[in-house]
């Protein structure tokens, strides 16, 4: 009988409950001192409930670091930046954010391209080290 409730109950709940959460990191540096474009990453086709987070580990000076995340549609020949797409600019040796984007991202096609674009202060002798990741769930 526990056998068939749990088969039942399997039926019932809606697939999305099973979604795979997933990342792919956007970029990864350290003791950056200038400004930086991180690398082009895709997220695979039917990406869907979308999630930034940002991790600034180190941050020597007293400079700023202001960080975006930008999409394309045509392969990498156009950037846009997301709406809402924009952290907190650090200025502490430790700062973490996440930022939640539209579940409907359906604008991007079928690329979902992503890439951050940061402005380092030059004031103060910048020093930063970050990582910054694009979330995502897929069926």
């Amino acid at each position: 009988m526990k056998t068939i409730l749990s088969i039942l109950l399997l039926l019932l709940i809606p697939s999305q409950a099973f979604a795979a959460r997933e990342w792919k990191v956007l970029s990864s540096l350290t003791n950056r001192t200038t400004d930086a474009t991180g690398s082009t990453v895709c997220t695979p086709s039917g990406a869907k409930n979308f999630a930034f987070s940002s991790k600034v580990t180190y941050n020597s000076g007293s400079s700023t670091l202001d960080t975006k995340i930008q999409y394309t549609i045509d392969e990498g020949t156009t950037w846009i930046d997301l709406t809402s797409g924009a952290f907190t600019q650090v200025t502490t040796s430790s700062d973490n954010e996440v930022i939640h984007v539209s579940n409907d991202l359906k604008h991007l096609g079928s690329f979902g391209c992503f890439r951050i674009v940061a402005d380092v202060g030059a004031a103060g002798s910048p020093n930063y080290t970050w990582t910054y990741k694009v979330h995502y769930e897929r069926d």
